[in-house]
């Protein structure tokens, strides 16, 4: 059985894009975890709120986004995590569905077993993740 460094990247391929993602640590998991509210004495889950965290602290880098004056996107970081304005950015785009079954396949740990579509409950078609090293090379510089 392998067991990934916290140093380790995966990247994500969903359709024409590759997100590279890294494994979340112990702190993270239970801040992502612990995002539920109590209404009509039920617990829910705060969906929103953990798939702002879980683009936070998993998205290291992505590619095959273009800003609208067709230069690449390049993502902002702030202490190591994706800046507020990226993550937003981020949720404005047209795969958010696939990237949130993406990234909540992976959450437990990378890479899973399988990548699942959060709503059909099916496997994520056009979704693939491989392994792609350590935490030196951005996705543009990998491909070169």
């Amino acid at each position: 059985m392998k067991i990934p460094s916290m140093d380790d990247r995966f990247d994500l391929k969903i359709d024409d894009i590759t997100v590279r993602l890294k494994p979340l640590d112990h702190l993270q998991k239970t801040e992502i975890e612990g995002c539920y509210e109590q209404k009509g004495g039920k617990i829910l889950p705060l969906a929103d709120k953990q798939l702002y965290l879980l683009i936070k602290y998993m998205i290291d880098d992505i590619s095959g986004f273009y800003n609208y004056d067709d230069t690449p996107y390049v993502v902002e970081k702030v202490n190591g995590f994706l800046s507020e304005k990226c993550i937003n950015e981020i949720l404005n785009i047209n795969i958010q569905n696939k990237l949130l079954s993406a990234l909540y396949s992976c959450k437990t740990s990378l890479p899973p077993q399988k990548i699942f579509d959060f709503f059909t409950y099916e496997e994520l078609e056009g979704a693939e993740i491989i392994y792609s090293g350590k935490a030196m090379e951005t996705v543009e510089e990998k491909k070169q």
